[in-house]
């Protein structure tokens, strides 16, 4: 199970998430449950599924907008991550970095996270 100190970590990270949106941040996923999953966590500015989008739309879509990169830490979400990085160089990936370094034993998608975290709460109370 995920520590306290990773979980507390985890939990920094996806604040910084919601503060990138809120900034005016492109927040840039795979797919639709994805979309859900930040909605629950509490990303509320614009995320944009990307897994079947061309990338001339993509980058229509983003324009000047500053760009974090949050897709899956599966084979898929990492190929998708590259093109990404590749189309824009001076996109965020450390949200993505820290949240997999500390995830990726236990899931490998972004549309998990909702439940992990509740399940870690969960724990974490027991324990205090």
């Amino acid at each position: 199970m995920i520590g306290l100190k990773d979980f507390e970590k985890l939990l920094r990270l996806i604040e910084e998430l919601r503060i990138e949106s809120e900034r005016g941040a492109v927040i840039l996923v795979e797919g639709r449950k994805d979309t859900f999953a930040l909605r629950k966590l509490g990303v509320k500015g614009e995320i944009i599924e990307t897994s079947t989008a061309s990338n001339h739309s993509i980058v229509d879509a983003v324009g000047e907008r500053k760009v974090v990169i949050f897709t899956d830490w599966d084979s898929k979400g990492r190929k998708l991550k590259t093109r990404l990085s590749e189309l824009f160089r001076d996109a965020n990936t450390g949200i993505w970095k820290g949240v997999s370094a500390i995830t990726g034993r236990y899931i490998h998608s972004v549309e998990e996270l909702p439940g992990l975290i509740e399940s870690l709460y969960i724990y974490h109370r027991k324990r205090m």
